[in-house]
């Protein structure tokens, strides 16, 4: 049997539950609203710290005030009190900069350059297909003049800068080769940077991840197919020194590898959660190893922790850096642009790594002076015999073939791929 509820209990019930919302809305508003107020008290300490701050120097300053230099200090200022390590501040020329390495390409000679325990410019790499080519630079060649700028240790960065400019605009190099000293004329081009270098080694294919930008993806999936056609049976990602780069390139290639799922999400300051990326059920099932060292960061991190949480691959080498932050980056009016913190970014099924780093399945450490020779190592040189602990990689990867039978060259679906690693973060 129902009881009756009287109109007048009913009405008593809506007018408490009523009265109830009311006040928690007010306190959520009210605790808003003292939030705002004491924002905008701190905003308005600040500006008017500024403003007296500048009148002070006006007033008193015995020096020419170059505004354009004081608006960008200021502006790097601003971020340096983040206490964001990864937070910058760049001009509209160094931004320009700065877009063009993320987009994968510069406008220069067409050749990578190291500074030299000279203090010159060394050539390390000329790109295909370049100006530098077109003149016949070569690698070892040393630069040690560009146009009237002499090459030393303390000039180097500005003789990099200098090899940059307008397509079409000319450079003079003085080249030094063999002990003699030859003066050239490049013109600056457009290329692209190769950022994926590949060979293979026996039935195993070895992949140099040097970064991650826009171009990235395409070279690594053109590198991992031509591997395969050419009758690769185990894939070794080399990711020491690659200090990260652009989130979506690393997400492009992980989704080539990677069976159907999360790729990557990202936590906000608000404490939210959201799923950046997923991958197809599309993938390349053969065997795959990672190399990682101390400089492996970032992008290169979830690249790796990736893997390693789907079974797909293990890794050597040293622990990683432990960069899980994603920064982003904001074009202002005058051309010029910030960039800071925005999120950390979490692997598909393991904890955040940022300050904590990835702690490799098998640790294999090489001395300081191997390590930095193996960073300007060119592909075709590297070996087992000089890289122990791509020697291990090897052994895994070989050792995983047998454990699961033959690999078929091509990595169809359904062949076995690594077994889990042992050393990965704990699920979130």
């Amino acid at each position: 049997m129902r009881k009756k509820i009287s109109l007048g209990a009913a009405l008593t019930f809506m007018a408490i539950t009523a009265a109830v919302t009311f006040s928690i809305t007010m306190v959520i508003a009210m605790s808003n609203f003292n939030s705002m107020v004491y924002n905008l008290k701190e905003r308005e300490s600040m500006y008017e710290k500024l403003s007296e701050l500048e009148r002070i120097v006006r007033q008193n300053f015995s020096g020419k005030i170059d505004e354009s230099l004081l608006q960008d200090n200021i502006a790097k200022g601003f971020l340096n009190g983040l206490g964001d390590a990864y937070a910058g501040y760049y001009t509209p020329e160094q931004y320009k900069l700065l877009s063009e390495e993320y987009a994968g390409k510069t406008v220069d000679i067409g050749a990578k350059l190291e500074k030299d325990p000279s203090g010159y410019l060394v050539v390390t790499e000329v790109y295909t297909e370049s100006s530098a080519e077109n003149t016949g630079l070569i690698v070892g060649d040393l630069i040690i003049k560009v146009d009237e700028l002499d090459v030393t240790a303390n000039t180097a960065n500005q003789a990099l800068e200098k090899l940059k400019g307008n397509a079409g605009t000319k450079v003079s190099l003085t080249v030094r080769r063999d002990k003699k000293d030859n003066q050239i004329e490049v013109t600056r081009r457009e290329v692209d940077i190769p950022s994926v270098y590949s060979k293979l080694i026996d039935t195993n294919a070895y992949i140099k991840i040097v970064e991650f930008n826009d171009n990235t993806a395409s070279q690594f999936e053109a590198a991992v197919d031509d591997m395969i056609k050419q009758g690769a049976t185990g894939l070794i990602f080399d990711l020491r020194f690659n200090g990260g780069g652009t989130l979506n390139s690393a997400v492009a290639m992980l989704d080539k590898l990677l069976p159907e799922g999360t790729l990557v999400s990202a936590t906000y300051k608000n404490g939210e959660t959201k799923i950046l990326a997923k991958s197809d059920s599309k993938q390349v099932n053969l065997p795959m190893m990672v190399l990682t060292n101390g400089d492996t960061a970032s992008a290169s991190e979830l690249f790796v922790q990736a893997l390693r949480d789907y079974g797909k691959a293990k890794s050597v080498g040293t622990k990683t850096f432990g960069k899980g932050s994603m920064q982003q980056q904001f074009k202002l009016n005058d051309g010029s642009a910030v960039a800071f913190t925005v999120a950390l970014y979490n692997p598909p099924k393991s904890a955040n790594f940022n300050g904590i780093g990835l702690q490799p399945d098998f640790e294999v450490k090489i001395p300081t002076e191997t390590e930095k020779e193996l960073a300007t190592l060119p592909v075709e040189d590297e070996s087992v015999d000089l890289d122990a602990q791509l020697k291990k990689a090897v052994e895994v990867i070989e050792a995983t073939k047998k454990n699961i039978g033959e690999v078929a060259p091509g990595g169809s679906e359904g062949a076995a791929s690594a077994a889990a690693p042992t050393n990965t973060s704990s699920a979130s």
